[in-house]
């Protein structure tokens, strides 16, 4: 290449040099540790850069790398010796319970004022235990904890956690009379997350936080009794996913005082409604949330159940047709309506028949304002309802279908057409996925 070509090459302007270290240092927060780490090769500036980030972010994925990820994360702590550590993350995979270097970083990081830990520790044995350490649980600073472990062993019986307000929980092995301490003796605890995947016998799982606002069950294995003991409680999350090939029984959920419950999310994918017990159970816990204003339902099974009436609903999306007639005839408040029915196969769609309320619910003769459909196919469910709606829905003022890119058989120009037949005063609006 001559002079006079390279003289015609556009300059490439560096925009990330032109950001301020506070935005770079930032970013780097984002990158495993020892990819930020390598950022101190490219200049002195970045040197500095990298001694400010407050996120440290430990991953060793490899058993056989242990030595070179120990003498790694050492230097680290070392090098930032006299720096606060906001936030600090380590995830370890088959570890042994003896590892007294983890515990080590975990006291150092509660030494420089961590306010966020992430600790993710598997064991090579799913029968062996890594216990906490013991100055986790009267750590001052800390205001967020997420926890993965095989099980936790040791929780002092009191002064735990004096400033934690959100905690994410998840466990393979479950010591119930630790956890419940656990989530007890926070006296400041607003959010809960539990993830439990073990399999046990039928277990009493006791749920009391004073300032509990909002709470996330994820179940996918065992049978539980859980006691809920939070009068604050706003928001309930209940996931109990099951595979179809697990038979069992639903889980028992009992809320001591649920009147200012708000919002609920409910997922029983998987569940038979001809398991023993699962009715009953499932009265119980529709009885539990039926004062909430807002609720998200994905589970077709309930329909063997008795449906309460929802007095204060005004949201609701589902993920089963089978749900909506009886919805409606129990929600008479019900101002907002989302049906999303994606996850139905065709197959499923053309077995399953619209069978309209007797008569016209409440809801959609003076409260029903907005109908939201999702992943609408055209099959003849989904015709029938949406038009059954548009039909009946006397305060109705929008009605958005989304489609699927392709629709093959399905005109919308047409579709819109046999819907304006019912409504004129209703907006119907197609857009696509």
């Amino acid at each position: 290449m001559d002079l006079k070509s390279k003289r015609l090459r556009p300059v490439v302007e560096d925009r990330i040099s032109a950001l301020p270290d506070a935005l770079l240092s930032h970013i780097l927060s984002f990158l495993e540790t020892q990819y930020a780490a390598r950022t101190i090769i490219l200049s002195t500036r970045w040197k500095n850069i990298w001694a400010s980030v407050t996120s440290l972010n430990f991953l060793n994925m490899n058993p056989h790398n242990d030595i070179g990820f120990n003498r790694f994360v050492n230097s680290v702590l070392l090098l930032r010796n006299s720096v606060d550590i906001p936030k600090f993350r380590l995830k370890c995979c088959y570890v042994d319970e003896n590892r007294a270097d983890i515990h080590t970083w975990i006291r150092t990081a509660i030494r420089r004022n961590v306010v966020e830990l992430d600790l993710s520790i598997s064991n090579f044995s799913s029968t062996r235990r890594f216990g906490l350490s013991k100055c986790l649980f009267t750590c001052k600073t800390l205001v967020v904890l997420k926890l993965n472990v095989t099980c936790v062993t040791f929780i002092p019986k009191s002064g735990c956690f004096p400033s934690l307000k959100f905690l994410n929980f998840t466990a393979r092995l479950l010591n119930c009379d630790s956890i419940e301490n656990l989530f007890s003796h926070c006296p400041v605890l607003e959010h809960l997350i539990i993830s439990l995947s073990v399999f046990n016998p039928r277990k009493d799982l006791h749920i009391s936080a004073p300032k509990l606002k909002s709470l996330k069950i994820c179940l996918s294995r065992g049978v539980f009794n859980i006691f809920i003991k939070s009068p604050k409680l706003e928001n309930l999350d209940l996931s109990e996913v099951i595979s179809s090939t697990l038979r069992q029984t639903l889980s028992n959920c009992r809320l001591d005082n649920p009147k200012f419950l708000v919002k609920a999310n409910i997922d029983l994918k998987g569940h038979d409604s001809e398991m023993p017990a699962f009715v009953d159970r499932g009265n119980v816990l529709l009885a539990e949330i039926s004062g909430v204003k807002h609720l998200s339902l994905s589970a077709p099974c309930l329909e063997a159940c008795e449906l309460p009436a929802f007095d204060n609903l005004n949201k609701l999306k589902l993920y089963d047709w089978e749900l909506l007639a009886v919805f409606l005839k129990a929600s008479p408040n019900l101002e907002d309506l989302v049906l999303d029915i994606g996850t139905k196969s065709d197959e499923e769609c053309i077995e399953h028949q619209w069978n309209p309320p007797e008569f016209v619910p409440k809801c959609l003769l003076s409260h029903l304002k907005t109908i939201f459909i999702r992943e609408f196919k055209g099959q003849q469910v989904e015709m029938e309802a949406a038009q059954y709606l548009l039909k009946n829905g006397r305060a109705l003022k929008k009605m958005t279908i989304c489609t699927e890119k392709d629709l093959h058989y399905i005109k919308e120009n047409k579709l819109l057409e046999e819907f304006l037949m019912f409504q004129e005063t209703c907006k119907v609006e197609f857009i696509k996925m």
